[in-house]
């Protein structure tokens, strides 16, 4: 049973003027005179007079009492229809709104029916997208929801909240505030509010915690129903109302992490809005760099629709980032580092026949389960296929804080068409270290696309590019001295010089790295190796060609990054797939060069 009493929905026909009130007040008063029973006059002092010193959970049984007594008035028989005539209503109302109370109440004294709140007439135009929260009170979930979307909404957002059963002006409550302040949230400034048609117009989403509040919204708004979503799509996010703190607790992880996810997805729809806006007006891609040395691929444009995979397109996800590509010539083959809310990775495999559009196995082709991969687990993978072989080195990241290893790790299968089946062989090179402080650091390996000198060679390092090779593929060896391409001071590769992913092309071993200076932006530039000699570095590019400069690259889980790992050549195009902020995959697309 609804807690508001029925009648009570017939303040929500206006907002204008204060029609709501005088409604409602009219119709009480009609029916008070009919019945001559007082009933009118003991609901409204319910309304109006709650005791103060009443708990939320009171004041709800209170009002059931109220909701009884217009229960009864409703079943009488006597109840009189001359209600829809009241003078008062007609000063206020539109003939099409009487005649919209007209059904209703005829309805109701009948004994079914929803209640209705006609739409009103206009909503806001300041430009402003609205996301509304709503739950029962308003004093708890849609508190919390309304709180951490305003801190994660993208620009040009609003987020408010509401109740379909709140005391207006009420605060959080105690519990909720809590379970928020754990959670860096600060409730103590909330004060509930009633939903009303008014709200419901104004906002261009509604995002429930309920089926049923959808269906009580559907009820009375009928026409709101197009803005309805669900906070998390999945189940509903229960009531904690007169549970534990440690359900309270519970509850406000649930909705953070379902506003979070939520949040990220609007960010993605009104960024691919903005880029089809962009490209409508002419702008079809935008070009990181325009101008190339002739050894060099490109120029690349980044796609308009980037991001092209995102967090919410597979089950659990936190990030997903820093794919590996390979093609057979009829489709593209991603290799996505997937990284779950405890920051562990995991590699998923992905498919396409664009090379834009993926399917993602939500099943991972590649999971830690060595001491040397937790908890950090299996990250940036890097795919080549040799002879039938694949090969994949990533990085087993274990430890925390100053404990922390990273490990370049090697792992083969021949199964190269599902990507399942894959041997673990471990680190590439042992303990050893590229980092400063001695700690067991190394990592970022790319196999060379083919043997030289019946040879595999493989690119690898992110302290500058050094080069090794291996008869079997299993065992390398490092090619002597310090890197074969060191960091440059004063460029945009000074403080890193990543390897990231290798191509055959006409001048030689096109070697695609990533570099970044004392700013922290990764920046992405190319090298050209002697494909005969691996060994030797024949160019190498002065400054980046792909940089972070759209705001899905600026901001993320890591700002101001692309970072690019996956090569492959589809359709007469070079497509480069590099990751968003370590938040996101996007592509970038070249004109194709035979190999």
């Amino acid at each position: 049973m609804d807690i508001i009493p029925p009648i009570l929905g017939y303040d929500a026909i206006s907002d204008e003027m204060g029609v709501a009130t005088r409604i409602a007040s009219s119709i009480l008063d009609e029916y008070d005179a009919a019945l001559g029973e007082g009933y009118a006059d003991g609901m409204r002092g319910s309304l109006a007079n709650p005791p103060d010193e009443y708990s939320e959970l009171e004041r709800a049984a209170y009002m059931q009492g109220w909701q009884e007594a217009a229960e009864q008035i409703v079943d009488w028989k006597s109840a009189p229809l001359e209600v829809l005539e009241h003078r008062r209503a007609q000063e206020y109302l539109s003939p099409e709104e009487l005649d919209a109370i007209d059904d209703i109440i005829t309805d109701t004294l009948s004994g079914g029916g929803p209640l209705y709140w006609a739409e009103p007439k206009s909503g806001s135009d300041d430009g402003a997208y609205r996301i509304l929260m709503v739950c029962t009170g308003n004093t708890s979930r849609s508190a919390i929801a309304d709180a951490a979307g305003r801190a994660l909404a993208p620009p040009g957002v609003e987020v408010s909240s509401a109740g379909t059963h709140a005391w207006a002006g009420s605060r959080a409550s105690e519990k909720a505030t809590r379970a928020a302040a754990d959670l860096g949230i600060d409730l103590s400034n909330h004060r509930s509010r009633e939903l009303s048609a008014a709200l419901l117009k104004a906002a261009d989403e509604v995002w429930y915690m309920t089926e049923r509040h959808a269906g009580d919204i559907e009820k009375a708004a009928p026409w709101a129903a197009p803005k309805l979503r669900r906070l998390d799509p999945n189940s509903d996010i229960a009531d904690p109302h007169g549970g534990s703190m440690e359900l309270y607790g519970e509850t406000a992880e649930e909705v953070v992490k379902a506003v979070r996810t939520r949040m990220a997805a609007l960010r993605l729809e009104r960024e691919r809005e903005r880029a089809a806006s962009r490209r409508a007006g002419g702008m079809s891609y935008h070009r990181a760099s325009e101008i190339v040395r002739g050894w060099e691929l490109g120029p690349f444009a980044k796609h308009p629709g980037n991001p092209i995979i995102a967090p919410e397109d597979v089950p659990l996800a936190r990030n997903v980032l820093n794919p590996s590509a390979w093609s057979d010539g009829d489709g593209v083959t991603l290799f996505l580092r997937v990284q779950d809310e405890g920051m562990t990775s995991r590699i998923h495999v992905a498919r396409s026949a664009d090379g834009v559009s993926f399917d993602i196995d939500p099943n991972p082709i590649l999971e830690p389960t060595e001491d040397y991969e937790l908890p950090g687990g299996c990250e940036d993978p890097r795919v080549a296929v040799v002879d039938g072989t694949a090969y994949m080195t990533y990085t087993g990241y274990s430890g925390e804080g100053d404990a922390a290893a990273a490990r370049m790790c090697l792992a083969t299968t021949d199964d190269v068409s599902g990507w399942r089946g894959w041997e673990k062989h471990g680190p590439v090179f042992g303990d050893m270290s590229e980092a400063d402080d001695g700690r067991v650091w190394y990592k970022a390996g790319q196999v060379c696309p083919e043997r030289v000198d019946g040879r595999l060679w493989m690119y690898w390092g992110e302290k500058g590019v050094r080069v090794a090779s291996s008869e079997d593929g299993i065992l390398w060896e490092q090619e002597p001295g310090g890197p074969a391409a060191a960091m440059r001071p004063g460029m945009f590769d000074s403080d890193i010089a990543e390897v990231g992913t290798v191509a055959r092309v006409p001048g030689g071993l096109l070697l695609v790295y990533n570099g970044a200076d004392a700013s922290g932006a990764y920046r992405s530039g190319q090298m050209l190796w002697n494909a005969a000699d691996p060994r030797e570095l024949l160019e190498r590019s002065d400054r980046p060609f792909l940089e972070p400069d759209e705001p899905l690259e600026d901001e993320g889980e890591v700002d101001d990054v692309v970072f690019s790992e996956g090569l492959a050549r589809l359709g007469g195009e070079w497509l480069l797939y590099f990751g968003m902020a370590d938040s996101r995959v996007g592509v970038a697309m070249a004109p194709g060069v035979e190999a």
